[in-house]
């Protein structure tokens, strides 16, 4: 579940990005330039709190960057949950 922290900070960043900048009067180029630096912000706190929190965890979010990792990601927590079932 901790894996997709900096997705969720990337979200809540990009929101209060192109809120801050609409209330701000910013023109629409300016409001998504406010929603990207909020989001980038958000995403980089979060993958840099995971790592600091987790030393292992952020290698493991790395490695889903993209779909090929996050399937074996998937699978691998799919075989732990079905050992500890038996």
């Amino acid at each position: 579940m901790w894996h997709l922290l900096p997705y969720a900070l990337a979200a809540y960043g990009g929101y209060q990005g192109y809120k801050g900048a609409k209330q701000s009067g910013a023109s629409g180029l300016g409001r998504l330039f406010g929603a990207g630096m909020g989001a980038y912000g958000g995403y980089t706190l979060g993958a840099h709190g995971l790592n600091t929190m987790n030393p292992g965890a952020y290698r493991d979010f790395a490695g889903m960057s993209n779909l090929r990792g996050f399937h074996k990601y998937l699978v691998c927590q799919q075989q732990e949950q079905e050992q500890e079932q038996e």
